[in-house]
């Protein structure tokens, strides 16, 4: 885990409970841990454009805001900063063969956190629905969610080419939501979501947090994530929790 940090929950949050009728989740560092690959990825894009590469550590921390943020904090990393010698066709350029290289190698040392497919099978049996919120392109979220057989949790991934502007502006929490309640319609098991209080969303970076404030909805800090747990925490989640068992702690 990235950014570790030393921090005491809150007692409220420690025992919180909430009755949510969709959670919804981040991606990567919540569900999956690709840093590895993503790295690598990264690192072949600079090599093939005659950069240096760079630590994976290093790499890590610039996941989260979407793939031209990732591949331009990565150039400019290796650059040195010089990154206006480069042309933004160039950067698009770099963009484009990153997500090839990506999309080609996204499941050779990525891992689904443990407990995820007991929680989300919970999740399910208790009838509460659940959807991926991602900065990650959805053609790739989905391929990856297919590949360790997790797609069936889900009634809706949301990426950050269906928005005009990705977490943490909540459009993407929005989407979702609107995509749950058409999904279910008719299914005498679920509630038509109404409510922004009746959505649990979950990350580990300060943008999900905030992202999730801003739509009004219960919010759930991971510290196992990549994100940098200092600024999540930040955000004031209304609960933060070490491992995603115990996110059925506070879901009634």
């Amino acid at each position: 885990m990235m950014w570790k940090t030393e921090s005491v929950q809150k007692k409220t949050e420690k025992h919180a409970a909430f009755d949510v009728n969709a959670v919804l989740f981040d991606f990567d560092g919540v569900i999956i841990n690709s840093a590895a690959d993503i790295a690598d990825a990264i690192n072949a894009m600079l090599v093939r454009f005659k950069l240096h590469p760079l630590e994976e550590q290093t790499v890590t921390e610039f996941i989260g805001d979407g793939v031209r943020n990732l591949v331009l904090r990565a150039v400019r990393m290796s650059n040195k900063n010089s990154f206006s010698e480069i042309s933004v066709e160039k950067l698009e350029e770099m963009v484009s063969w990153y997500q090839t290289y990506y999309y080609n190698h996204a499941t050779e040392k990525t891992t689904v956190y443990q407990y995820v497919p007991e929680v989300l099978e919970t999740l399910y049996m208790l009838g509460k629905r659940a959807a991926v919120v991602s900065n990650k392109p959805k053609k790739i979220t989905e391929e990856i969610l297919d590949y360790f057989d997790l797609e069936y949790y889900f009634d809706t991934v949301v990426g950050p080419e269906q928005l005009k502007a990705m977490k943490p502006d909540p459009e993407g929490i929005a989407l979702a939501v609107r995509q749950i309640n058409q999904c279910n319609a008719g299914n005498d098991y679920f509630s038509k979501i109404t409510k922004p209080s009746e959505v649990l969303m979950i990350g580990d970076s300060a943008q999900d947090i905030k992202a999730g404030h801003s739509y009004g909805a219960k919010t759930c800090g991971f510290l196992y994530g990549l994100g940098n747990t200092q600024k999540m925490q930040a955000e004031n989640p209304d609960i933060v929790i070490s491992n995603i068992k115990e996110l059925l702690a506070h879901i009634v």
